[in-house]
């Protein structure tokens, strides 16, 4: 085992963090999409070269790289950054875990585990096996699962498709009637196809 890990790893254990436990959650997660793939309800995932104006999220590549990219590209950021900041300002727990990884004393600790020969060569393992970037995983992935150094660009398209889906909410069913109504004419029918074919 990695002497820099286990001294990692001891002092995010003061912090009420443990590592054990996210390995366990992750190995869950793997799972549980595995077994329940088609029944979450998500959005179909259309590989790039399948995407032809398509707004659902494409896939980028087939390795456990782009897919881990491609989770990221996915979460819900706003709103976890929302969740991180209420547990930080009512949760004591929570904020004395993320102020712990936030201290001097534990990025030098960090900072030397990637100099440690041990873990590099799990990183390197990782890497060459099963195509696990670990650095990847700890410093992008991790945090944003907390809605963390994640850059929030939101696209003016994006920020449209939010005023869309209210408008499908509130009155989705009532535009799926009108429009019903409006194809039984014959031109209003022929401008449809038309925008449909172009």
């Amino acid at each position: 085992a990695s002497p820099a890990f286990k001294k990692v790893d001891a002092f995010l254990k003061r912090h009420g963090i443990f590592v054990a436990y996210w390995i366990d959650r992750f190995d869950f997660l793997t799972e549980f999409f595995q077994k329940n793939d088609h029944a979450i309800g998500c959005n179909e995932i259309v590989p790039t070269e399948e995407s032809h104006r398509s707004r659902r999220h494409p896939m980028t590549g087939r390795t456990m790289h782009t897919f881990l990219a491609d989770t990221v590209s996915l979460l819900p950021i706003r709103q976890l950054q929302s969740l991180f900041n209420e547990k930080m300002e009512t949760n004591a727990i929570f904020k004395k875990a993320i102020e712990g990884v936030r201290n001097d004393e534990f990025k030098e600790l960090y900072n030397d585990l990637w100099t440690d020969d041990a873990w590099l060569d799990l990183v390197d393992e990782l890497q060459t096996k099963y195509d696990l970037d670990l650095k990847y995983a700890v410093e992008t992935l991790a945090p944003a699962l907390y809605g963390q150094n994640v850059p929030l660009y939101i696209s003016f398209q994006t920020q449209f498709d939010e005023f869309v889906e209210i408008i499908l909410a509130k009155a989705g069913d009532s535009i799926k009637s009108l429009i019903k109504a409006y194809k039984q004419n014959d031109a209003f029918r022929a401008t449809l196809d038309t925008l449909d074919n172009t």
